[in-house]
């Protein structure tokens, strides 16, 4: 299995920098180790609840009563005045909330690391290596100081709620010194006992507080010195670090030192034993093989081949598995949810705020949770909602005079709802809250979970149903529309040369309202508790565009076919209906599934191969799903390997910055061509790439409560089993498929059986 990731330093330029470190975490504590051969190594840490400031009301006062007369304006073609009175009246005041921070960084300095150790820079490419094993959740380096070997062991502890650094060499010749810091500005640690340093810390005026603490064992000398603790003539050194912020805790100081004491009772096999436990049974609950090849070569040695055009199908599994790694490692119950760069972030003004950006990348770090079997890890999504349902109540009735709920494109710890800062192209956006819902909705299907449905999903996506049958206008061709919105982040020309953002009626408005109408009255039948809002949401749902095509054969994008300020725009918002929806399916919408085909070949005409221009990784990835649906696995594949092609030398996804939605949308990808399902049926294989003749899955979840096994050799299905959660009916289709050890019947190329929860279904080829 594709487990582990390997870096050597000998390996030259672009191995380097915190972009190609390794990142570890348990959801709330997260550290990116660099480790890079030098004497002193630098570690971020974060406390996935640190965000600078408190929580505003920031909607503005008089989008009320003006959001109606921007839409007047751009049914006359008024665009440039709409776009301007959009600016004055419905952006937020102030325009952006603050941005998530690093908690601080913990400097160790190894040996002799105030002079220049001439023998050791000409050497330690040779004696340098560092891995991740995605299995454990281990980070490993080895190092070589003054000819003795020196191996160290990071990890980030769940049951301990810990960070736990081990230095090991084989003779005791280690001198090291050790602190840990925010700023050179900020509060420094302070003596708490003789060897625990606390640093205190908070993240603005008026913003989260944290305490950190820090202290070690050694079986050498140690003593602490000011804000350092230091170590000589040890051969061995593990260090503890454990926070807590009063976001979480009325008292983070003594929930803090209460952790750090409780796991340095514990010995440091014992404590790395719970970890991995824990760990690997989320890690291990499904799996995915793609290669029988086992490959020793560094992930740099392996990136530059596939740069170089070498096929790796090796690479996609380990990929998958980087991106199940990573949720599991920043998305945990009762953490935060993951945010564009999970929870690790080395600077304190980070491009986009290290935001949840809601109109697409969000979404996508979770893309992957429920098909692969990890639902706990969906939940700090769902607690996110759960915050921002009053704000977005609060931000309906003031910026709209609507009741409901609605959110814009971004959100931040405090679940904000407001209009997020002066892009024209992305601000004004009012479905961000809907798409987000309809997250909770596919918990229900993959898990069948009645109480979650009942309790959680169903209030919130009334309350945004809500929303939009008041917010929605009828325009002259009798349909519903949206407006002042935008097709995300993508502008548009009008006559006369006019670069316009907003818009009426954008194509993935609707396709959004739809979902969630459908959804919702699907819930409904579900739950039986019919209320006077069923006929209304009921009436509103034909009066809502379906997608149509333009006059090149693509879906159109906006309610009027406007010329395209770039073709090769990165956003597919148009093509939500495809995926991560499935209201456009090949078999059942022919047509609609053409023109989304020809949409993504115009999307990705210009697009650089290999060179990293117009690649983006979230974009390449979402395409690599879409035609997964479409039945295109060359195409799907070729859009994964030019996502590889970006990452940095530890596999993380670079678009500017480093960003996880690239990683995590990829593995995503990767799941839909093997497994796909909607809220009726399953498709096994449906997009299986020639390049991967043999391989297989296990435990893989498809909607309607089914868990899936399966094996191919030579392109051909060799075993599959259907373990049925839920009791629900199965029909479901694969290459070869013939029956099931079970009465069933057919339709088309599809089998229908009849389940009982928790026995298993061997299919039969």
């Amino acid at each position: 299995m594709e487990n582990k990731i390997i870096i050597r330093q000998c390996e030259g330029d672009g191995v380097g920098g915190w972009s190609s470190g390794f990142p570890i975490g348990n959801g709330r504590l997260g550290a990116m180790i660099t480790s890079m051969p030098t004497h002193c190594e630098q570690i971020t840490l974060n406390q996935d609840s640190i965000w600078y400031g408190p929580k505003h009301d920031r909607d503005n006062i008089d989008g009320k009563k003006y959001y109606k007369e921007i839409r007047k304006l751009l049914k006359a073609g008024e665009q440039e005045r709409a776009d301007k009175l959009c600016y004055m009246a419905m952006t937020s005041q102030p325009k952006y909330f603050g941005a998530y921070e690093p908690m601080g960084t913990m400097h160790v300095y190894f040996n002799n690391y105030l002079g220049i150790d001439k023998e050791f820079l000409t050497t330690r490419g040779k004696n340098y290596e560092k891995s991740l094993d995605l299995e454990k959740a281990l980070v490993n380096t080895t190092r070589n100081i003054n000819g003795v070997d020196v191996k160290s062991e990071y990890f980030v502890s769940a049951p301990d709620q810990v960070f736990v650094y081990r230095i090991k060499a084989e003779k005791p010749i280690l001198d090291v010194h050790v602190n840990f810091m925010r700023r050179p500005c900020d509060m420094t640690g302070m003596p708490v006992e003789d060897t625990i340093v606390h640093t205190p810390g908070q993240a603005g005026p008026n913003g989260v507080k944290f305490d950190s603490f820090f202290s070690a064992k050694t079986d050498g000398k140690m003593e602490r010195i000011g804000d350092y603790i230091g170590f000589s003539e040890a051969s061995e050194i593990i260090i503890y670090l454990t926070a807590s912020t009063d976001f979480y805790e009325k008292d983070p100081y003594g929930v803090a030192l209460a952790q750090l004491k409780a796991a340095m009772k514990l010995d440091y096999e014992e404590l790395k034993a719970r970890h991995i436990a824990e760990h690997s049974a989320l890690y291990n609950r499904s799996s995915v093989k793609l290669s029988n090849k086992e490959d020793c070569r560094s992930i740099v040695e392996r990136l530059n081949a596939l740069r170089d055009g070498e096929r790796d199908p090796g690479m996609l599994e380990l990929f998958y598995n980087f991106g199940k790694y990573i949720l599991i490692s920043s998305s945990r119950e009762k953490s935060q949810a993951s945010n564009l760069q999970g929870i690790w972030n080395n600077v304190f003004a980070p491009m986009w705020e290290c935001n949840y950006t809601v109109n697409i990348n969000l979404e996508s770090n979770y893309w992957i949770a429920e098909s692969a079997g990890l639902p706990e890890c969906h939940m700090p999504l769902f607690d996110l909602i759960d915050r921002m349902v009053p704000n977005g109540e609060r931000t309906a009735k003031k910026l709209y005079g609507c009741d409901g709920f609605v959110s814009h494109h971004t959100t931040n710890l405090w679940g904000d709802t407001s209009v997020e800062g002066n892009s024209f192209p992305s601000s004004v956006w009012p479905m961000g809250g809907a798409w987000l819902t309809l997250h909770m909705w596919d918990h229900y299907l993959y898990t069948q979970d009645r109480e979650f449905l009942e309790k959680k999903a169903f209030p919130v996506m009334k309350k945004n149903a809500v929303f939009f049958s008041q917010y929605l206008f009828e325009d002259d061709d009798g349909y519903f529309k949206s407006g002042p919105t935008i097709s995300p982040e993508n502008p548009y020309y009008v006559k006369g040369g006019y670069l316009a953002r907003h818009c009426i009626g954008s194509e993935i408005d609707n396709q959004i309202i739809r979902a969630l109408l459908m959804s919702l009255l699907k819930a409904y039948d579900i739950l039986g508790n019919y209320d006077s809002d069923y006929e209304t949401f009921k009436a509103l749902l034909p009066k809502i565009h379906t997608p149509r095509i333009n006059k090149n054969g693509a879906i159109l994008e906006w309610d009027e076919d406007f010329e395209e300020r770039d073709i090769n725009h990165r956003h597919l918002s148009h093509l939500f209906a495809l995926y991560p929806r499935y209201e456009i399916q090949k078999d059942k919408t022919p047509e609609l599934a053409r023109a989304c085909e020809k949409t993504l070949d115009i999307r990705f005409s210009g697009r650089t191969k290999f060179a990293g221009h117009g690649i983006v990784g979230w974009a390449d990835s979402w395409a690599a799903a879409c035609h997964a649906r479409l039945g295109n696995p060359d195409k799907a594949i070729e859009h994964l390997y030019k996502v590889m092609s970006i990452c940095s030398a530890s596999l993380l996804h670079i678009s500017y910055v480093m960003q996880i939605d690239g990683n995590m949308a990829g593995a995503a990808a990767i799941s839909e061509m093997l497994l796909s399902s909607d809220e009726e049926r399953i498709m096994l294989l449906p997009a299986l790439p020639k390049e991967i003749p043999s391989g297989s899955f296990k435990n893989l979840r498809a909607r309607g409560g089914f868990a899936i096994d399966l094996e191919w050799q030579d392109g051909k299905i060799t075993s599959a089993a259907v373990t049925s959660l839920a009791g629900n009916e199965c029909v479901i289709k694969a290459p070869g498929l013939v029956g099931v050890n079970t009465e069933f019947s057919t339709d088309g190329e599809y089998i229908k059986f009849n389940t009982a929860a928790g026995r298993s279904y061997k299919l039969q080829f």
